[in-house]
C-alpha cells in the first residue's frame, strides 16, 4: 500500500477501532506489518483526529463493561464484598454506582 492509500487506510480502521491512528500506525510497525521506515515518514499531521480537521464527536463509551456491573451487583448481594470496598476499589462515588447500573440496565444490589 502507498502512501495516501496507507494514510486514508490508518485513519479508517483507526475510526473503526476507536484508537488514534497514529497509535495503530505504531502498533503495526511493531508487528512488522509496516515497515519502521515507512512508519516514520508518514507525516503526523495526516494522522491527526484520524484525518478529520476537528476530533469527532463521539458519546463516551460507559465506565465498564454490563457483564462487570453484573457480578459487582451479585457479589454484594451475596456479602462477598462490601459497597465501600467496591467504590474505594472503582474509584467512584455511590452516586456514580447507581448510574453505572442504571446505564447497563443491571438491578443495583441496594436502593439508592
Amino acid at each position: 500500500m502507498a502512501g495516501d492509500e496507507l494514510i486514508v487506510r490508518l485513519n479508517a480502521v483507526a475510526d473503526e477501532l476507536r484508537v488514534t491512528a497514529s497509535a495503530l500506525r505504531w502498533r503495526l510497525v511493531g508487528l512488522d506489518w509496516i515497515d519502521k521506515d515507512i512508519g516514520r515518514g508518514i507525516a503526523e499531521d495526516r494522522l491527526r483526529n484520524n484525518g478529520r480537521s476537528k476530533p469527532a464527536e463521539e458519546p463516551l463509551l460507559p465506565l465498564f463493561s454490563p457483564t462487570f456491573v453484573e457480578v459487582i451487583g451479585k457479589a454484594v448481594n451475596e456479602g462477598r464484598v462490601a459497597m465501600r470496598r467496591v467504590l474505594h476499589l472503582l474509584g467512584i462515588s455511590i452516586d456514580d454506582l447507581a448510574d453505572l447500573f442504571a446505564v447497563h440496565s443491571v438491578e443495583a444490589p441496594y436502593e439508592l
